[in-house]
C-alpha cells in the first residue's frame, strides 16, 4: 500500500493534494522509487466527487527493472553479408547489437534453404557457457553444395531473463558458383584512396583544438575499414575503423562517429600537418589498398 498513487485529480487546482497538472494526466501513473526485480501487483478504481468508488480493474503485475526491449539494431542487419568464403562454404557477419539495460546479446543465423545449416544462439558475454563463441557475430559454414542456393537472415536477443528478441534482418542468398575457392583479393575502390573536398580541416571544439579528417566513400563487397595517417606525428595516427568499432561513440561536436571520418585531439592551433587516409576490406585475408595523396592542413585559425 505504501507504493500506491493515491487520489489523483486535473479539475481542481486548488486540491494541491490530489491536482496533476497538464501534460500529465490523473489516469495515468509512473511509480518511482522501487526495488529492482521486485514484482509490484496493482489495481485501479475511480472515485466521483460523493465519494463513490468504482469495483477495482483485476489486479496486474510487473517486475521493475526488468528488461522488455530487444537488442539494437531492430530489426537485426549484417555487416558482411553472406559470401562463398571458400570451395564448399559460406561465411557471413552480422551487425553488432547493443543491449541498453546491459544484459548482453546473443546472436543466432538462421538457414531457411536448408534448416539443418541454423546455428544455435551465439555469444560472447560468459566464457563458461556452451554457446560461448570469442565472435559470436561470424558464422562459417561449411561442406555445402556447389550450385545450391543458401539464403540466411540473422536475428539476436538480450540475455535477460526476457530474452528479449529483434526482428529478423533482411534475408540474403549466396550461390557456390564453382568448385574453385572464391576469394576477395581486391581492395575497395577507389584505389588510392581519396579525402572528401575540404578535408583535412583543424576546428576549435570542447575547448580545445582538433584535425578532423574524413575520406570519399569506400565500395567493397566484404565491407570497408578506412585509416587515417599522420606523416608529421605518427602518434596521431587512427587505427583501422569500421562501423563496428565505431558503432556507439560520438564525436567532440556530438554527432555518432562514422568510419571514414577521424577527429584527433592537437591541442594547439594552427599545426599544418601532413595526412594520408587508406583503405582495406574486411575479407577474411583483408586486400589493403593504396594510401591517397598527402595532404596538408591549410587552413588556420583566427
Amino acid at each position: 500500500p505504501s507504493k500506491s498513487s493515491g487520489r489523483r485529480q486535473n479539475f481542481d487546482s486548488t486540491d494541491t493534494a490530489t491536482y496533476v497538472a497538464p501534460p500529465n494526466f490523473p489516469w495515468q501513473w509512473k511509480n518511482i522509487g522501487l526495488s529492482n526485480l521486485v514484482t509490484y501487483t496493482y489495481v485501479a478504481y475511480v472515485t466521483d466527487l460523493a465519494g463513490n468508488q468504482t469495483v477495482s480493474t483485476d489486479p496486474r503485475s510487473a517486475t521493475s527493472g526488468e528488461d522488455s526491449s530487444p537488442p539494437d539494431p531492430d530489426p537485426a542487419g549484417w555487416t558482411v553479408p553472406p559470401f562463398q568464403s571458400g570451395a564448399t562454404s559460406i561465411s557471413m557477419t552480422a551487425a553488432a547489437a547493443t543491449d541498453a539495460e546491459g544484459n548482453g546479446v546473443e546472436y543466432r543465423f538462421v538457414c531457411t534453404d536448408v534448416p539443418a545449416l541454423t546455428s544455435g544462439w551465439r555469444q560472447s558475454v560468459n566464457p563458461a557457457e556452451p554457446t560461448y563463441v570469442a565472435n559470436p557475430r561470424v558464422y562459417e559454414v561449411t561442406g555445402l553444395t556447389v550450385g545450391q542456393t543458401y539464403t540466411f537472415y540473422t536475428i539476436s536477443r538480450d540475455r535477460s531473463p526476457n530474452q528479449n528478441q529483434t526482428g529478423q534482418s533482411t534475408p540474403l542468398v549466396a550461390v557456390l558458383i564453382s568448385e574453385e575457392v572464391t576469394t576477395d583479393i581486391e581492395p575497395p575502390t577507389p584505389n588510392p584512396a581519396e579525402f572528401a573536398a575540404s578535408s583535412p580541416f583543424q576546428v576549435f571544439q570542447s575547448a580545445t583544438y582538433w584535425h578532423v579528417m574524413a575520406a570519399a566513400d569506400a565500395e567493397d563487397d566484404s565491407g570497408v575499414e578506412y585509416r587515417f595517417v599522420c606523416v608529421d606525428n605518427g602518434s596521431l595516427t587512427s587505427g583501422w575503423r569500421n562501423v563496428d568499432n565505431v558503432a556507439g561513440k560520438f564525436f567532440p561536436n556530438g554527432q555518432p562517429q562514422t568510419p571514414n571520418q577521424y577527429w584527433v585531439q592537437v591541442g594547439i592551433k594552427n599545426l599544418l600537418y601532413r595526412w594520408t587516409v587508406q583503405y582495406r576490406d574486411r575479407a577474411p585475408t583483408p586486400n589493403t589498398g593504396t594510401a591517397s595523396p598527402q595532404k596538408q592542413i591549410t587552413n588556420t585559425l583566427p
